[in-house]
């Protein structure tokens, strides 16, 4: 049997490594610090790699992470130029897009396919082993970590907004007969409507319904209300639940729709509540896709 996971696939892919108690065989590009988390990998099992010189010194593989699972009992192989995600566990295995790294547990949208057909296990586990050539040992990864740098942690470039999507919860936070007064979190005002969050002097924004007109136009107006900035969001009336799908399309110019069921509820509801966000701290979920 066969089954489709994402786009989060690390707490299914853990525990199936945790689960199994024979050797395993992984194959991953990229091994980060928190690789060992990620793959609990028992005494015997088989993990290939990225550890070429270019992929260390740009963050991609931690020799430092690698030399944890050597101490576990794994043996640890490089294969340059590798791309394949594929980990077979036992009478289990998963291939597709997911690294042992920070940046696939935390932030980025995966897509693995999981199957326990034996035949397929086969084939995955000879792919695996047939790598296995190049094996490093503690000597070999401590050089590799004199010239590791640590990867760039994720930022999101304000020049990026007119090709991103906002998708945020409505929520009632001005209580009930105000709910289209509303405030995104200061993440999204600075990170996605760049706003200066503390600016004396708030611009205006134009905000176009994409659907249906609604009645009132947006005036666009940003007012400060307490810790929070507020906005007028035409269409964000009752009832709750419900979904803001918001696009820059200019300077200050946005489009929007008001999602309340259907399937691009359902869609959006799924990423909001699977999709990691790195800029999320607290309350309403909200995504820049």
């Amino acid at each position: 049997m066969a089954e489709f996971l994402g786009p989060s696939v690390w707490s299914e892919i853990t525990a199936a490594a945790r689960a199994n108690a024979g050797a395993s065989q992984v194959a991953v590009a990229y091994f980060s610090t928190e690789g060992p988390r990620l793959l609990p990998l028992k005494v015997g099992s088989i993990l290939v790699v990225d550890a070429s010189v270019d992929t260390v010194t740009a963050g991609g593989t931690a020799p430092a992470a690698l030399r944890r699972m050597l101490a576990r009992g794994v043996r640890v192989f490089s294969a340059q130029s590798l791309h394949a995600k594929v980990l077979v566990f036992g009478n289990r295995a998963f291939v597709g897009s997911a690294n042992a790294s920070t940046n696939s547990a935390r932030y980025l949208i995966e897509a693995v396919a999981k199957f326990d057909e034996p035949a397929m296990i086969d084939a995955a586990r000879t792919f695996v082993q047939g790598l296995a050539i190049t094996e490093l040992d503690d000597a070999a990864l401590q050089a590799l970590e004199a010239i590791y740098r640590p990867p760039r942690p994720p930022r999101f470039p304000k020049r990026q907004a007119p090709f991103t999507t906002l998708i945020m919860e409505l929520t009632l936070e001005q209580g009930i007969g105000r709910e289209t007064q509303v405030q995104p979190p200061r993440p999204v005002w600075e990170h996605y409507f760049a706003i200066d969050f503390d600016a004396a002097q708030l611009p205006r924004l134009r905000l176009t319904h994409k659907g249906p007109q609604v009645v009132n136009p947006a005036p666009g107006t940003i007012s400060r209300h307490h810790h929070n900035l507020t906005i007028e969001i035409p269409g964000a009336e009752m009832p709750r639940p419900a979904l803001l799908e918001l696009r820059k399309t200019g300077a200050r110019r946005f489009v929007y729709e008001v999602h309340r069921a259907g399937a691009d509820y359902q869609r959006f509801r799924r990423l909001l509540d699977t999709r990691a966000n790195p800029l999320w701290t607290h309350g309403r979920k909200w995504l820049i896709i």
